[in-house]
């Protein structure tokens, strides 16, 4: 629709509005650190336990939610298992300040693989650029290293001089792909990391982390919004019925696209470099791959799409829209 865009908000912002839409009696706490969970006499989750002022205690609840990134304490604590992979690279970031980038997202494919510049708001910039393993072990000349990425990237040089001063900020960064067993246990629900996470490429954390909680907040609210043990734990059932297979889709898509722009050598990078062409060059194929990489609008690709991608056969319907996946309610 009219909403064709990327939208890039600070975290801290964003906890700022969610904080602030907080209906009346519910209350926030800052600081206090969750250890583990307390089982009722049944197995079920009733409770989380604390850390807070040098005291230990426990806090009921009747749903718990852990939202609390990859190591989740909380899933280890309940006993759920997670897989966990590792890319064959790392990214370094750079928040640049002072930069004049343009007004949208560019992800440039490079000899050295992903560079990636996320405009923010207040002349703002992040700047991902992707290394391998050991580029940073021992010592670096960081001058030397800052000249060959200018090179290998002629399009970032404008970001030259903040680049530069940033570099002592600089953060290295692991990718992983993770993956939970569940989303669910008898009192207790995973959200964002805890749950799943993808290349930071996809762009597709924030997206799908709000996605768990609306999709666990309708479950609920089918429920009669009840806090009975019983109403709660039917209503995890149907989020994790509902859910897994979004995700499950999003993490296969996010996966494969950041393969076609991080592969540095070899068929991947060619066949990489081939699709991303053709894919940019099909309106339909680009608006289907945006659909499917941001979970908005699911259509996997069919294999003669794939066809399509390669090149191998020309697509007559390249610039015929595809009719929108039609609503629950319409179906």
């Amino acid at each position: 629709g009219a909403y064709r865009q990327i939208l890039c908000a600070d975290y801290g912002d964003l906890r700022a509005v969610l904080t602030d839409r907080l209906p009346t009696g519910v209350e926030v706490r800052w600081g206090v650190r969750v250890t583990g969970v307390r089982r009722d006499h049944d197995g079920r989750i009733g409770a989380v336990r604390v850390v807070a002022d040098g005291a230990e205690r426990d806090i009921a609840a009747s749903l718990v939610v852990a939202a609390d990134g990859m190591s989740s304490p909380l899933r280890r604590a309940a006993g759920i298992g997670v897989e966990r992979r590792e890319y064959p690279h790392g990214l370094v970031a750079f928040d640049v300040d002072g930069a004049e980038v343009a007004d949208e997202v560019s992800a440039y494919r490079t000899a050295r693989g992903l560079c990636l510049v996320y405009p923010l708001p207040g002349g703002r910039c992040r700047l991902y650029v992707q290394v391998t393993p050991d580029e940073f072990r021992g010592r670096v000349d960081l001058d030397a290293w800052c000249g060959r990425l200018l090179a290998d990237v002629p399009a970032i040089s404008p970001l030259e001089p903040a680049v530069r001063a940033s570099l002592h900020r600089r953060q290295l960064l692991a990718v992983y792909r993770l993956r939970s067993a569940r989303l669910a246990a008898p009192g207790l629900a995973l959200a964002g990391e805890a749950a799943h996470a993808v290349h930071p490429m996809a762009a597709q954390g924030v997206n799908s982390s709000l996605g768990d909680a609306e999709t666990l907040a309708a479950c609920l609210a089918a429920e009669g919004g009840a806090p009975e043990p019983a109403a709660v734990d039917r209503a995890l059932r149907a989020f994790e019925a509902a859910r897994r297979p979004r995700l499950d889709h999003v993490a296969t898509v996010s996966h494969n696209a950041s393969r076609m722009i991080t592969a540095v050598s070899g068929l991947p990078k060619l066949l990489g470099a081939r699709m991303m062409r053709r894919t940019a060059a099909n309106p339909r194929l680009l608006g289907l791959t945006a659909g499917n990489l941001s979970g908005t609008d699911v259509r996997p690709l069919s294999a003669v799409d794939r066809l399509y991608q390669l090149g191998l056969l020309a697509d007559r319907h390249a610039h015929t829209p595809s009719p929108p996946v039609p609503s629950e309610s319409e179906r």
